[in-house]
């Protein structure tokens, strides 16, 4: 298959002129240099170029290193241990350089180890997780490089592993999946489904759930209800968790819209719903301050009597006001609480002015006394009675 006319038509010109030095560079070299992986997967769909990715027959961080000093640009970081480099052209344009490599899994969801770089590409290829993901473009030819049959399963709009081992070895692979068929629409090939029902019907508990999270992040961030949809059909859920409740990606997108919840962390109420009530995964899972908080934060909500819908507004503040609004917009999204709607719309705002210097300077001592005052100012600042400072101060005057 010849991609030319997608490859004029797909990269920028920038992007391009990228491309033809490095190709110019790795020739004059004697390397062989190719596009690899979702970049070439994404030209033949037609769908939008993000990340280059070139794979070099050779240590990538060498090439990248010389590569720099003839075309001007920068290294931004390497990874030692899988001899990797980005590098940031001069033009904004990035890309990614890995060498071509074989590698192994010392104990599933472990990152792999290097076991020879610089192999051929038809070695390298066999590492990857599928094979819609394992085609290539040399650079300065448009020819189609298929090892593994990705261009006929792209045809077929279907995901297929490379091997048996493959979610053994690293189970994220299984969100990955989700992921793929969420963005292109694709269904999971038969063995390959099979091969994930046998990996959920016995998954090895002890590994790290870190990168699993970070493929979660990805899935949950294309903010599709598909992709929870598709979590709970599959059982892809029980790699983070036991009794993953339900979950509206309508309600979710309402808090976003409304600024309820930031988009940068909006991924994380899915997946908040999915291991809320497992708490032995959360530890593994590598959970920020945000995370952990939200989370616990859920929990409580979830053990504890939720109010009624003609509860009276101090009531539904007292529930929520000390938790994170995270946590208040995971119960709205998982059950439609009439309670936690009013409180991010009307409620979580409100505060009450005067403090206790207010209470002294009236001639008060301070005491358990204060509490209760407050108590009564909020419940009537909470009805509209009250709107300012001086009307506060006036009704604690009258209250007592």
């Amino acid at each position: 298959m010849n991609l030319k006319t997608e490859y004029e038509k797909m990269f920028s010109s920038e992007q391009k002129s990228v491309l033809a030095q490095t190709g110019g560079f790795a020739r004059k070299k004697g390397i062989n240099a190719y596009l690899i992986g979702g970049v070439v997967r994404d030209l033949i769909l037609n769908r939008p170029l993000f990340d280059i990715d070139i794979v070099v027959e050779c240590d990538a961080v060498l090439f990248a290193q010389q590569l720099v000093t003839e075309v001007k640009g920068e290294i931004l970081g390497v990874q030692e241990n899988l001899r990797t480099a980005k590098v940031l052209f001069e033009n904004g344009v990035e890309a990614d350089f890995s060498s071509t490599r074989k590698e192994f899994y010392k104990s599933s969801g472990q990152l792999p180890v290097l076991s020879e770089f610089g192999c051929p590409l038809s070695e390298d290829v066999k590492r990857r997780d599928f094979t819609v993901n394992t085609l290539a473009l040399k650079l300065g030819d448009y020819e189609l490089i298929d090892f593994l049959g990705g261009e006929e399963d792209i045809k077929n709009k279907q995901l297929r592993v490379l091997h048996d081992k493959s979610f053994i070895d690293d189970p994220s692979r299984l969100v990955r999946m989700l992921k793929f068929a969420v963005r292109f629409g694709f269904d999971t090939e038969a063995h390959t489904k099979k091969l994930m029902t046998e990996y959920l019907n016995d998954i090895d508990t002890s590994m790290p759930l870190e990168r699993i999270k970070g493929e979660f992040r990805q899935l949950f961030s294309l903010n599709n209800p598909l992709s929870y949809t598709k979590t709970l059909l599959t059982g892809v859920y029980k790699l983070i968790g036991a009794e993953p409740l339900e979950f509206s990606q309508d309600r979710l997108d309402y808090c976003l819209d409304k600024g309820f919840v930031s988009s940068s962390f909006s991924w994380f109420i899915p997946l908040a719903c999915l291991t809320v009530n497992s708490k032995d995964y959360w530890e593994r899972l590598n959970l920020t301050s945000q995370e952990k908080r939200c989370l616990s934060d859920f929990s409580l909500l979830l053990n504890s009597e939720c109010p009624s819908c003609e509860a009276e507004d101090f009531e539904i503040y007292e529930r929520y006001s000390k938790l994170s609004e995270d946590a208040v917009v995971c119960e709205y999204t998982a059950s439609g609480s009439a309670g936690a709607k009013k409180y991010l719309e009307t409620i979580k705002d409100v505060r009450i002015s005067i403090n206790g210097n207010d209470l002294i300077s009236l001639g008060f001592v301070p005491s358990e006394q204060f509490k209760m005052i407050f108590d009564e100012v909020l419940k009537q600042k909470l009805s509209g009675k009250l709107k300012t400072k001086e009307e506060e101060l006036e009704f604690v005057k009258r209250f007592l």
